[in-house]
C-alpha cells in the first residue's frame, strides 16, 4: 500500500525487509521511521486509516491526570500506550503499535475490555510518558540554559528538515509554550514545553535572524541554518509578533539549494504518474491538447 500510494520506493520497501529478515525481533513500521523511508507521523496518519482506529495527538497537559495516575511509571517505562479521554464509559487508549499484542494486554489489566484503541506517535507518546514521570512541577522548572535552548532549536530544524516542514509556530500559551508545523499544508501540534523558555527561545531566534533583542514590537529576519547532523541547508524566513502571553515567532522554511524535484519524486503515486505521463506530459500542446471542451471550460473559468 505504501508503495502503490508512493509514500516508499520499491527499493526503500525492498530494504525494510531485508533489515527486518536480518534481525526478525525489529518492527516493520520502526525500520521504516529510523532509516528516513518515512515520517513517524504520516505513517501513522496512514495506518490509522487502514486500521480504522482514530489518530490522536497526546498532550500532556490536556489529559486527565488521574487516569494517567492509573498506570505505575515502571509500566509506562517498558510499554508504548498512555490513556487519552474518556468517552461514554470508555477510556480512549493511544498506541504506539496499535497490534503489539503485548501493550493490549496490559491496557487490558489496567482500564478493564472498555477501552478504545487509537494510534499516536512513539515521539509523542514518550514525551507524555516522561513528562508524567518526572511530575508537571519539575517539567516546569526546567533549567533554561544556553545549552538547553541551542539543543531546542536545532533539534526543532533539524525534525522540520527530515519531515519536509514547511512553517513553524512557535506559541507562548497561557500554561506552555507550544511549537506546531504545517506538513502537507496541515497545522500541527509538534511538541510543548515548559513557557519558562518562551523568552529565551524567542531571544536565540533573535540572535540567529540578526533581530534586535531588545525591540518588542513586529520585525522581521532571515536565518542560514546548516545542520551538524545531516550537512543540509535551510533558509528561514522569521517573524516575531507580541501576544498577551509574549512573543510569537513564525518561521517559513525553504531548501537553501532549490533544487527541483524529479518527477519521480514528487509524491504521486505509480498508476497516477503513468497516466499523467500519458494523457497530459505527452501532450503537444500542452494538457489541456486534444480536449475539445477544455477551450469551453477555460472560457467558462476564466473570471
Amino acid at each position: 500500500m505504501l508503495v502503490e500510494l508512493g509514500h516508499i520506493r520499491q527499493s526503500e520497501l525492498d530494504a525494510t525487509l531485508s533489515i527486518k529478515q536480518e534481525d526478525k525481533s525489529r518492527k516493520f513500521c520502526a525500520v521504516l521511521i529510523e532509516y528516513g523511508f518515512i515520517d513517524e507521523h504520516r505513517l501513522m496518519e496512514l495506518l490509522a486509516t487502514k486500521l480504522g482506529y482514530p489518530f490522536v495527538e497526546p498532550v500532556f497537559t490536556e489529559i486527565d491526570r488521574d487516569l494517567l495516575a492509573m498506570v505505575q511509571a515502571k509500566v509506562f517505562s517498558r510499554l508504548s500506550f498512555i490513556p487519552v479521554s474518556k468517552e461514554n464509559g470508555h477510556i480512549v487508549i493511544a498506541f504506539a503499535d496499535p497490534l503489539d499484542l503485548e501493550d493490549h494486554e496490559a491496557a487490558d489489566r489496567v482500564f478493564g475490555r472498555k477501552i478504545i484503541p487509537a494510534i499516536g506517535t512513539r515521539q509523542a507518546i514518550r514525551e507524555v510518558i516522561e513528562l508524567h514521570r518526572r511530575g508537571a512541577r519539575h517539567s516546569a522548572a526546567e533549567v533554561a540554559d544556553d545549552s538547553t535552548i541551542i539543543g531546542i532549536v536545532n533539534s526543532l530544524f533539524d525534525d522540520a528538515m527530515q519531515q519536509g516542514v514547511s512553517d513553524i509556530h512557535v506559541e507562548p500559551m497561557k500554561d506552555r509554550l507550544r511549537i506546531r508545523c504545517r506538513r502537507d499544508g496541515v497545522l500541527g501540534v509538534h511538541k510543548e514545553i515548559s513557557l519558562e523558555l518562551a523568552a529565551p527561545l524567542a531571544t536565540r531566534l533573535k540572535v540567529m535572524a540578526e533581530a534586535d533583542i531588545a525591540e518588542r514590537r513586529h520585525q522581521d529576519g532571515r536565518i542560514l541554518y546548516e545542520s551538524q547532523f545531516t550537512g543540509m541547508s535551510l533558509d528561514l524566513r522569521v517573524s516575531f509578533y507580541v501576544t498577551v502571553h509574549g512573543e510569537k515567532v513564525v518561521l517559513r522554511l525553504m531548501n537553501k539549494k532549490g533544487e527541483l524535484l524529479d518527477i519521480e519524486d514528487i509524491g504521486m503515486a505509480p498508476r497516477m504518474l503513468r497516466k499523467f505521463r500519458d494523457d497530459s506530459l505527452a501532450s503537444p500542446s500542452g494538457i489541456n491538447s486534444g480536449h475539445g471542451s477544455d477551450r469551453s471550460w477555460q472560457n467558462h473559468h476564466s473570471v
